[in-house]
């Protein structure tokens, strides 16, 4: 998931303690080799080789990826597709950039579009036997989880730890917090988390939540003067050209990776409704807008949406 992972337990001694983060710490392996795009094994690249080699038949998948399908749809369909678990293709088009330092024709942005949607995605809970998820989509879908996986594999951590008894733990992947119950003794767990504005933290304290960040302020190209995020609008198929960080909290850290994604895009586009989208998941925000080249104000921007833990 390209970052380090940090797991903090209180358990009763030393041996149990080291097994639980072992087993957690397999999970994370386990989720990444579903989940991930960089492994040419990995079980979600199996999956769409599937799905262009029999187009329009059911494919059977694990079910784990199938969770972290069904959760990434959940945030899509709210986000009115500010955040799409299809956008691969136009991801890549952003790497190629990232590389090349040339924008791709327009021509070849609205071909990948045609493959990004995730409407098109059907699920079923499984195969005649219900052992395992079945997945429809059109040949040519491709799955990016950048937006959701890193919670979803802290969440999956977390739940390993309290299934062995240690609720009172903390699961750090790259950033995003799967945040368990309080520490003995304490109101919560102390975290110094990144905003976004170069080496400013927040310090909240927070017990039995997720939390994330998404953000662009520090990763982005320019291509001919234009400033273009990592974060790519689904409905545009380009990167983002108004520096954002989004950090949320809500009820666990796959929901709080998905929407500080979701946010980072919708907040770009005129009358999204952030409030609504923050309390239908009984979340909330803090979102910094940056400056670009040529604003009279240099200073961000910084709001928060929803009832924001002090």
């Amino acid at each position: 998931m390209g970052g380090e992972c940090r797991i903090v337990l209180y358990a009763p001694d030393r041996e149990t303690a080291r097994d639980a983060a072992i087993a957690a710490f397999d999970r994370i392996e386990a989720v990444e080799q579903a989940l991930s795009d960089w492994r040419a094994n990995s079980e979600v690249r199996q999956v769409e080789r599937a799905l262009s080699a029999r187009p329009g038949e059911p494919v059977e998948i694990s079910a784990t990826l199938g969770e972290a399908i069904d959760r990434s749809i959940v945030v899509a369909e709210a986000s009115d597709g500010a955040f799409d678990p299809t956008v691969a293709p136009l991801v890549e088009l952003w790497r190629a950039t990232q590389r090349s330092g040339v924008l791709p024709a327009d021509s070849v942005v609205e071909a990948a579009r045609t493959k990004v949607g995730w409407s098109r995605i059907q699920r079923s809970p499984g195969s005649a036997d219900a052992s395992r998820p079945m997945l429809t989509a059109p040949a040519g879908t491709r799955f990016d989880f950048g937006g959701i996986g890193k919670g979803f594999g802290a969440d999956e951590a977390l739940e390993v730890l309290r299934e062995r008894g240690m609720s009172a733990a903390l699961v750090e992947l790259g950033g995003d917090f799967a945040v368990g119950a309080a520490p003995p003794g304490k109101a919560g767990w102390t975290l110094a988390i990144a905003t976004g504005l170069g080496d400013e933290r927040i310090v909240l304290t927070l017990e039995s939540c997720g939390v994330a960040t998404s953000g662009d302020l520090e990763r982005f190209v320019e291509v001919g003067g234009v400033r273009y995020s990592h974060i790519v609008d689904p409905a545009t198929g380009l990167g983002l050209t108004m520096p954002i960080a989004v950090t949320v909290v809500a009820p666990d850290a796959a929901l709080a990776d998905g929407l500080a994604s979701a946010i980072s895009v919708a907040a770009t586009r005129d009358g999204a409704d952030l409030a609504s989208l923050l309390e239908r998941f009984d979340a909330a925000a803090r979102v910094v807008v940056g400056t670009t080249p040529g604003d009279v104000d240099s200073s961000p921007r910084i709001s928060t949406i929803g009832p924001w833990p002090e």
